[in-house]
């Protein structure tokens, strides 16, 4: 079984973790993330003391592997970000001023300008010329100042898309009341986001609240989905994130094809879009015979230290 990773600290009773990154050249290449059973309180010490416990870790794996020195940091400069949807354009121009005017006055022409714009967006690659003028003639643009939320009332929870076209925002979650808001994913140009992934997100955990805010000045699509298109476009939406995608890995390719009502061509441009080489179904479903068949193992040798020892190293390894 695939969890999110909200999922998985809260199948594993997790209350608390911090996440230290290895940046190289402005983008991150390894995180050492520290869990606890127990809810911890913000402490600037225990960040410092953690960061240098990582950096005590790293410097031995790179003396016993031959690495160059490297160095955690506690927050290193940002990843190149990507190419912009909103670039100085005529076609976005033409869709900006048409997303300003009012849905209920918008002419024919304006959602012309937008449904050009729309084929930048990966978010309707796979929907219908029907499905593209409907959404198009009713969506749009929001201007968010940095720390505004995104999604602002119960109207936006239900079918609304939000599409970031210029700029940044952060999806947070608070794990308690009062307690302090902590950024699990970040969403870029071209990226879309919706309520709905709050609960992807952190696996419907009742005690987390999340929301949606800009950490930048930023230009955000709003696009509803009107209630005769639901049907149609619950069908043609593909999953936009990876933990979306994840939640059918328990089945094979052509049950999740099935499921998503979509052909293997289809699915397998999404894998592509994951970098996922391989349907991992038969994959996963050879590492949970094997954990199963160690654990096995491991209850015949629970009196042998030594025995057990080289069990759970042959884990990890699976």
């Amino acid at each position: 079984v695939v969890f999110a990773r909200a999922e998985i600290a809260r199948v594993a009773e997790l209350r608390a973790c911090f996440a230290v990154p290895l940046v190289r050249s402005g983008a991150a290449v390894a995180v050492v993330i520290f869990y606890s059973g127990a809810r911890i309180a913000h402490d600037d010490a225990l960040e410092e003391t953690i960061l240098l416990l990582a950096n005590e870790i790293l410097s031995d794996a790179c003396t016993r592997m031959s690495y160059a020195a490297l160095q955690f940091v506690r927050q290193g400069s940002p990843a190149a970000g990507r190419k912009s949807q909103a670039g100085v354009s005529k076609v976005w121009e033409a869709a900006k001023a048409a997303l300003g005017s009012s849905p209920a006055a918008r002419t024919a022409q304006e959602v012309g300008d937008v449904i050009k714009f729309s084929k930048r967006l990966p978010f309707f690659k796979y929907v219908t010329t029907a499905t593209r003028e409907a959404l198009c003639a009713h969506m749009e643009l929001l201007e968010v100042e940095r720390g505004a939320a995104i999604i602002t009332g119960p109207e936006d929870t239900e079918f609304v898309f939000f599409i970031v076209v210029k700029g940044r925002c952060d999806m947070l979650v608070q794990t308690e009341a009062g307690g302090r808001p902590y950024a699990i994913r970040v969403f870029e140009e071209g990226d879309t986001l919706a309520h709905s992934y709050i609960r992807l997100l952190t696996g419907g955990c009742p005690t987390v609240a999340g929301d949606f805010r800009a950490c930048e000045p930023s230009l955000i699509i709003r696009a509803p989905v009107l209630e005769q298109h639901r049907g149609e476009f619950r069908s043609q939406t593909k999953p936009l994130l990876y933990e979306e995608l994840a939640t059918y890995f328990c089945m094979s390719a052509d049950e999740a094809a099935e499921r998503l009502g979509v052909c293997m061509s289809a699915i397998k441009k999404i894998c592509r879009r994951h970098g996922i080489i391989r349907w991992p179904h038969r994959k996963l479903l050879g590492a949970a015979k094997a954990l199963a068949l160690i654990e096995a193992k491991a209850q015949e040798q629970q009196h042998d230290l030594p025995a057990a020892q080289l069990l759970r190293s042959e884990a990890i390894n699976v």
